[in-house]
């Protein structure tokens, strides 16, 4: 995988520290140390690794950051868990930490106003899920980026990113 993926890369002429891939806490979970040098590897190449669907499993923050995590993304349970018991303590103080280990924070599962509000109130980088955009087809995508560069005067709608 690492060789493909190193090839593909310098074909492209895209750095290496603008891609983020992620492989899910689950897998982290069941493959363990035979991935771990993978990861680490390829951290130390640039790429940003993210674990998906963190509170999904059991990895501690330490361990995906000992590996080369650099980024994790909050499972939308975590989300459903804080606006139905009303506390943010257990999301936030997970946010804290992935923070103080120098990772990037993404909150998914995004439905509404509510959702925002309590992403950006634990302090995650970033927000994800259908209350802020739907998926699109890459056409789709990239006419709507051209609409916010100015270069198209069509929108369909409107990419929302939060930061």
């Amino acid at each position: 995988f690492s060789d493909s993926l190193l090839n593909r890369v310098a074909q492209s002429s895209l750095p290496a520290n603008r891609i983020q891939l992620e492989i899910t806490e689950a897998e982290l979970v069941a493959y363990g140390q035979s991935i771990a040098g993978i990861l680490r590897d390829l951290s130390d190449l640039g790429f940003l690794i993210a674990a998906d669907n963190l509170g999904s499993s059991t990895a501690s923050l330490t361990y995906l950051h000992s590996i080369g995590v650099g980024a994790v993304k909050f499972d939308p349970s975590c989300l459903r868990s804080a606006r139905e018991s009303g506390n943010i303590s257990v999301i936030r103080a997970q946010t804290n930490l992935a923070k103080s280990l120098g990772m990037e924070t993404t909150c998914k599962g995004v439905s509404d106003a509510n959702d925002q509000f309590i992403g950006l109130q634990v302090g995650c980088d970033y927000l994800q899920g259908f209350g802020l955009s739907r998926p699109d087809a890459i056409d789709v995508f990239a006419r709507e980026l051209d609409v916010q560069s100015g270069r198209n005067q069509k929108p369909e709608r409107r990419i929302a990113h939060v930061r």
